[in-house]
């Protein structure tokens, strides 16, 4: 939950500064330059949409990568004891 408000902040952050550049732009420069920063505001924000998205979605890989191996470590562990007691329990039978 951390994670999304740090996020969120700096993404509101990213938003506001874009929009007051905007303003700026709009207050002293021509229609056609205005248009370009608008254009340019758009991609940058579809940009950190992206990379965020991207982000949680290697999260989410990584932390399956890394239950795969804690489950490939503890099963591992589990089989070595299971067989050592059977190994010697037939040793004791045999």
């Amino acid at each position: 939950m951390k994670a999304i408000e740090i996020y969120l902040n700096d993404l509101k952050k990213f938003t506001k500064y874009t929009v007051e550049s905007v303003g700026d732009a709009q207050n002293e420069e021509s229609e056609n330059n205005l248009n370009a920063l608008k254009r340019q505001a758009k991609d940058e924000l579809q940009q950190y949409f992206l990379l965020i998205s991207y982000q949680g979605y290697v999260n989410q890989y990584e932390v399956r990568i890394n239950n795969y191996f804690i489950y490939g470590i503890v099963g591992s562990v589990a089989s070595l004891i299971i067989l050592g007691f059977i190994v010697g329990i037939l040793r004791i039978i045999i």
